[in-house]
């Protein structure tokens, strides 16, 4: 039962970490469609502000990642980066210009970039082998969603739109300093998740080389780069897409990205949990499938707000596959001792290359074809995803055996 609360209580504070970063990431994007009305923002920099800062937490990521490999202090990056993160979104109240927003969003990727592969090293170590798919896409997904995806845009919408979007920002800011302290205070971890000092020479010996070498770790990597690109390449573009195309007035828009909020958080519990069930392979398969239906329904449903948001209840649940192969297989691929810088590089090159190019893309494409674009490329990411998962070894504890190495 002491187990069981640890764990528990672990989960939950990991959840509202990664929680608050996705609030900060994605306030911009609820926020955008006020933000225009005050600076001149073209599609292509909207695409951009998004890239930036996913490329900072690229670079961010797998350098912190390696940095804790190496020496430890997963819990003391941790509080450091929640800090600054939350003060680069309080900042963001105060930028009176694009450029200025630029800068903020690049060193708030820095902040970030090592918040998700430090949780989900530490989730790994302290779960259960039969919850450890659940508790990580509980962090990746559900958590992270009902804060950023369902409450974020009511909360910041209805701020925005009563006392102005600068506000908004402040609002979106001050939970993530609580999280930290919560982390400072309660997240103790126990002498065996320590860093082994014998290892020291041989983390570092584990290095680019062997992960490159590793082709599950690069199949879930390519995954990962094209299911990112689907997501933010929607969640960056739906709010311009329906106000400025389909008139919506922002309440409306509010509650179009809420739904896909809750459809992320439904999905976060339960695919990964279905992955503990029936393996990661074939549970990745079938959500990529239906991840191919949601960008098309924004295009073809956007006439009946109703039938729209139904549809992206049901296929926006494709979100839920991408914590199996951004963090789930990857980890159950190498040695245990390895994971955080494994998660790092995973969720760097990730980020680097699914979270950067695909709003970049995105938002060349709009400017050049209109809004309609962004949607069916997002469609096509999610075609390709599809594709490559058959190329995906399965590693999960019931049915695979490639997940032994996980324990060494």
């Amino acid at each position: 039962m002491k187990l069981l609360n640890r764990e528990n209580s672990i989960l939950a504070i990991m959840g509202l970490t990664f929680g608050f970063v996705f609030v900060d990431r994605l306030s911009i994007n609820f926020l955008m469609p006020f933000i225009t009305q005050e600076l001149d923002i073209t599609n292509a920099q909207i695409g951009l502000l998004a890239s930036a800062l996913a490329m900072s937490w690229a670079i961010s990521g797998y350098f912190l990642s390696n940095y804790c490999t190496r020496y430890g202090h997963r819990v003391g990056v941790l509080v450091i980066s929640v800090i600054l993160f939350s003060l680069f979104t309080l900042l963001s109240s105060i930028a009176a210009s694009f450029m200025a927003l630029l800068i903020i969003r690049v060193l708030m990727g820095i902040a970030e970039g090592p918040v998700l592969p430090i949780a989900q090293s530490i989730l790994i170590e302290e779960s259960s082998e039969k919850r450890r798919g659940f508790n990580m896409g509980f962090v990746q997904n559900a958590a992270s969603n009902l804060l950023g995806s369902v409450l974020a845009p009511i909360i910041l919408i209805y701020v925005a739109e009563n006392y102005g979007w600068r506000h908004a920002f402040i609002v979106a800011g001050v939970p993530g300093l609580i999280v930290a302290f919560l982390i400072y205070k309660y997240i103790k971890l126990a002498p065996h998740t320590q860093v082994d000092k014998s290892v020291t020479s041989e983390a570092k010996s584990y290095g680019l080389g062997m992960l490159v070498r590793n082709k599950n770790v690069m199949v879930s990597i390519g995954l990962s780069c094209l299911m990112v690109a689907w997501m933010f390449s929607q969640l960056t573009f739906i709010p311009v897409y329906l106000t400025k195309i389909q008139g919506y007035s922002g309440y409306q828009m509010g509650s179009v990205m809420s739904i896909l909020g809750v459809s992320a958080v439904i999905s976060g519990l339960l695919v990964p949990m279905l992955s503990d069930m029936f393996g990661r392979a074939r549970v990745f398969r079938l959500f990529t499938l239906i991840a191919i239906f949601c960008p098309l329904s924004v295009l073809f449903m956007a006439g009946s707000q109703a039938y729209m948001m139904i549809s992206l209840f049901l296929f926006y649940s494709g979100l839920g596959a991408i914590p199996i192969v951004m963090a789930t297989v990857p980890s159950e691929s190498v040695p245990r001792k390895y994971v955080v810088g494994t998660l790092g590089f995973v969720m760097g090159v990730t980020e680097l290359v699914g979270g950067f190019m695909g709003p970049s893309i995105s938002g060349v494409l709009a400017d050049i074809y209109g809004l309609n674009s962004p949607f069916y490329f997002a469609a096509g990411l999610a075609g390709l995803a599809f594709i490559g998962s058959y190329m995906l070894k399965e590693t999960s504890p019931k049915f695979g055996t490639i997940n032994q190495v996980a324990n060494a």
